[in-house]
């Protein structure tokens, strides 16, 4: 399971950097712009994160260490607050 959300917020991620650049092509200077631009940064951020975090995780899910199941939920727990506030 932890391999798919690492696959989705990578799709995510890049929407939101796609989105950035569309931002940036506008001459636009009213404050909403600039306000949007910001918090696509922050979501594209924090996606970037998530998918990072949860491909380490898969990985060390994988491995089947004793005791290993408690960090892991631990970890998912903090990237997936982090992935509602992405959204």
């Amino acid at each position: 399971m932890v391999e798919q959300l690492g696959l989705i917020t990578a799709i995510l991620g890049g929407f939101a950097f796609t989105f950035l650049g569309a931002i940036l092509s506008k001459e636009d200077q009213r404050k909403i712009v600039d306000w949007t631009f910001v918090l696509g940064v922050i979501s594209a951020l924090l996606f970037f994160i998530c998918a990072l975090g949860w491909s380490l995780i898969s990985g060390e899910y994988a491995g089947g260490k004793e005791g290993v199941a408690s960090i892991v939920k631990e970890k998912h727990r903090f990237l997936s607050m982090m992935f509602m506030t992405g959204i």
